[in-house]
């Protein structure tokens, strides 16, 4: 089941698709890439963050999916990176 018309977050403009030019699929597969290789390692430093990483689906309530990305800034992608937990995880600890 999708988002509520004009909820979702791409329509809000928070997040964006990356995929490798070599591989158009979203599914597990772009993980293995080069460029999501690249992205999971350096994505946070430019105010990014993998949106549903990899083991997060019970607190997300979505799948995995490396190529869903959402900008939350740099202050905030650090300390996400930093800790190793997920936007709603993130978001709970700063209520």
């Amino acid at each position: 089941m999708g988002a509520r018309p004009k909820t979702s977050e791409h329509q809000l403009g928070l997040t964006i698709d990356i995929v490798s030019m070599k591989n158009q699929r979203l599914d597990p597969s772009q993980e293995k890439t080069d460029e999501q290789q690249w992205l999971i390692k350096n994505s946070w430093k430019y105010g990014f963050i993998l949106r549903y990483p990899i083991n997060k689906n019970s607190i997300t309530k979505v799948g995995y999916e490396p190529w869903y990305y959402r900008y939350v800034g740099k202050v905030h992608t650090k300390r996400i990176n930093e800790l190793g937990i997920c936007l709603e995880e993130y978001v709970k600890m700063n209520k």
